[in-house]
């Protein structure tokens, strides 16, 4: 499946480009007033990496490394890779677009992730560090967020301008701002910014009149000539390109000589190679270009020995196969040596001699203990004073030693697993199982080593379950509608449904399955799939059989089996709401009304002890103000608003605990309390990193909560504890938590 399939997912169920400003001030406002109360422990995963997208090295101490993550901060380690530690998790954005490393020892953040992806999360502005792992905003707070755009993806601090930044964003939706931004040291560290917006109207008369935003991909400052700016800009047709600003970007020239046409311009990173003159030689100095065509793929490799008048084109037929040069793009060049090169997008490749050859160094698809292994999809890489490479990658952060010749990934301690889905067996929850972007299905046993997770399945990550009696017993799904079964005694086994036709799979990323783990029920138990119609398995995925017609055209995204009867509910991406009183075998008509929003309904829960009392979560609303969680008390047919206390924000799943309800968000994870009507609701995140919460799994024996993450990995809770007694809790899993844990409050009345 494509990654814009995968896009088109996430617009759907939880990304809101649209209103991401309005979101940035939520997340600040929001972040601004939680309390450590109620604790959340990491579970890891600490040898699983998630999608990296900046790294920044100490020139004096290369082994003292930043790494930024697509939804899980920034991470610092000071061994080379071997162990890592989060660096921002008090901030109220932890997806990361760009690092800069200043020389006086203090880090630049710039958050929002800018790899054009709609799981690319919008940030927050960009911070300061000083030497520890606190920040402080270099936007002015009266102007706020908007000062900035929301997806900064390049930062240049000026080598030989003390004070002046700059800074790049690529924007999604044309109502985000967007562009090459210039900044400026102000009173109390506050930098001062304008937007570049000579770019799309070059030589015209009024060249502020600006048509709409524009990306700005890369930025370099030229090391020995004061004022010396280049920046890769993606604008409307042939103005696309590489600029040239001889003033500190106050105006710019369009680089073409020997250049491609702007128009097939699409992403471009740039990077600039300088040797000082050394008494017998002159001093030497290389801009490098790796260009993505805008029809995806290489437009190709291009060098300027003359600070960019003109150009040549390397490489050749070299990069043919790289494909996603719009997504993956990075390129940078030795310290000491502007023609040792190394660039690339899905795997890497490395010229020693300034061009003239070529050699690829990465295999993504090799197997993981292949020295030439890296997972597919760089994002970011610096060459360090000692021949050591640093890649930020789809899996983390990979390492060389050798100039690239041999790779280790290099990840423990790195908790940025992305997780879509997780799952808790065990008699005290000691079993976790999820799905991971990128990475599939990843299990952690009760006798495994704290925080370390083993794969089951690799593939792009989908949905999953475990059945509660028998965590070696997994059922998963891949994108496009493939089914998987794990069993003890057969391990993994494809289960996919023969009758799946061309309509099951339209629009269809990622298929949904549930399995009815209601107490009592035997082995095998009922399993359903949802595609555009619903299909039930009664003898573990070996046979299926349609059991609905197609419901409303739209995929299926969420299954609920009830817990004391036989009623199952689905929804759809659509918004569509259907019932089954008979075990999934016959689905009446959709239930969806005027009173339930035609939106994508994310996840389903019904009251443990009344199948018609139950809770739907749905996605995002293109109009602000819009409740996410809506009430049933008879069934599915009439439904109200229930959302006081909780944010204006996607809400991904909702979950019953005995009489409470517990909801996961963009923005954290909310207790519900019954008024005798309605729910209102809480902020219980506490510690919890300001991550993405995909899901959310009650264990009833242990009392806990788990939550999975979209980029922070696993985080668990003790229901009915605020002040967790137990911090060091990292051996979770074979901790006694009957004796730890704290007395639990008395349960609401019924509903």
């Amino acid at each position: 499946m494509s990654r814009d399939e995968r896009a088109a997912w996430f617009l759907n169920r939880w990304a809101r480009p649209s209103d991401s400003q309005e979101a940035t001030l939520q997340r600040i406002t929001r972040r601004s007033a939680v309390t450590a109360v109620y604790n959340w422990t990491s579970l890891g995963p600490n040898n699983v990496g998630g999608r990296a997208t900046a790294l920044a090295v100490s020139a004096q101490h290369p082994d003292t490394v930043f790494l930024g993550t697509a939804g899980g901060g920034v991470w610092r380690t000071e061994d080379a890779g071997l162990t890592w530690q989060p660096w921002s998790d008090e901030l109220a954005s932890l997806s990361v677009g760009a690092l800069a490393l200043h020389s006086d020892g203090s880090l630049y953040l710039a958050t929002g992730e800018a790899n054009l992806n709609l799981d690319s999360y919008p940030g927050c502005g960009i911070f300061r560090s000083s030497g520890g792992p606190t920040w402080a905003s270099v936007v002015d707070e009266v102007d706020g967020p908007q000062t900035l755009p929301n997806r900064i993806g390049a930062l240049a601090l000026d080598p030989l301008v003390p004070g002046r930044i700059f800074a790049g964003s690529a924007t999604i939706v044309d109502e985000d701002l967007s562009g090459l931004h210039i900044g400026r040291a102000g009173d109390n560290g506050i930098v001062i910014w304008d937007l570049v917006d000579g770019f799309a109207f070059e030589g015209a008369a009024d060249p502020s009149d600006v048509a709409g935003p524009y990306r700005c991909h890369s930025i370099v400052c030229h090391p020995a000539r004061t004022d010396v700016v280049y920046a890769a800009v993606h604008l409307r047709g042939w103005r696309s390109g590489i600029y040239r600003s001889l003033d500190g970007g106050q105006t710019w020239t369009h680089l073409e000589t020997g250049l491609p046409s702007g128009e097939k311009f699409g992403r471009t990173s740039l990077a600039i190679g300088h040797r000082p003159a050394d008494g017998a030689q002159p001093a030497v100095t290389v801009l490098w270009a790796y260009a993505g065509h805008t029809r995806e793929g290489v437009l190709g490799v291009f060098r300027s020995d003359d600070d960019g008048d003109t150009w040549q084109s390397n490489g050749g037929t070299h990069f043919a196969n790289e494909t996603s040069a719009n997504y993956d793009n990075c390129i940078a060049v030795a310290p000491d040596n502007p023609e040792f090169v190394i660039c690339g997008g899905r795997d890497l490749h490395r010229t020693r001699d300034g061009g003239r050859t070529w050699q690829q160094i990465t295999e993504f698809d090799a197997p993981e203990a292949d020295p030439h292994f890296a997972p597919g999809g760089h994002h970011a890489l610096v060459l360090a004073a000692n021949g050591r490479v640093y890649d930020a990658n789809e899996g983390g952060c990979g390492v060389s030693d050798d100039h690239g010749d041999t790779w280790t990934q290099r990840h423990a301690g790195l908790a940025t697993s992305m997780f879509f889905k997780v799952d808790v067996a065990g008699a005290e929850g000691g079993i976790v199982a999820g799905s991971v972007h990128h990475e599939g299905v990843v299990l952690h046993r009760q006798e495994d080593p704290p925080q370390h997770f083993d794969h089951q399945r690799h593939d792009e990550g989908g949905w999953m379950l475990m059945d509660p009696e028998d965590p070696e017993h997994l059922v998963s799904t891949s994108p496009g509608g493939e089914v998987y079964r794990h069993t003890r005694e057969e391990g993994w086994k494809r289960i996919t449904p023969a009758g799946l036709e061309a309509k099951d799979k339209e629009d269809l990323w990622m298929p949904i399955v549930a399995m009815d783990g209601s107490p009592g029920r035997k082995n095998p138990r009922p399993l359903l799939l949802g595609t555009t119609r619903l299909w039930k398995s009664n003898d573990d995925g070996e046979t299926w059989r349609a059991v609905s017609p197609v419901l409303d055209s739209s995929p299926v995204s969420a299954i609920h089996f009830s817990a004391q009867d036989r009623v199952v509910y689905a929804g759809t991406e659509r918004g569509g709401f259907f019932r089954s009183d008979d075990g999934g075998n016959t689905w009446g008509e959709n239930l969806a009304g005027i009173d339930l929003p035609y939106r994508y309904i994310t996840r389903i829960a019904a009251h443990p002890e009344s199948s018609a009392h139950v809770l739907v979560a749905v996605g995002p609303s293109p109009d602000p103000g819009q409740a996410h969680v809506y009430l049933s008390l008879d069934a599915g047919h009439t439904w109200r608003a229930t959302g006081e206390g909780l944010p204006d924000a996607p809400h991904n799943c909702v979950v019953f605990h005995e009489d409470t309800p517990y909801v996961a968000t963009d923005f954290g994870v909310y207790r519900g309390a019954w008024t005798g009507e309605s729910y209102t609701w809480t902020d219980i995140s506490g510690d919890l990193p300001q991550a993405f919460v995909m899901d959310l799994v009650v264990h009833a024996e242990s009392r806990t909560l788990t939550a999975a993450t979209y980029g922070r990995g696993l985080f668990r809770h003790r229901i009915g504890s605020q002040s967790d007694p137990s911090a060091e809790w990292q051996a979770w899993a074979q901790a006694d938590l009957a004796a730890a844990e704290a007395t639990p409050p008395a349960p609401p009345p019924a509903p």
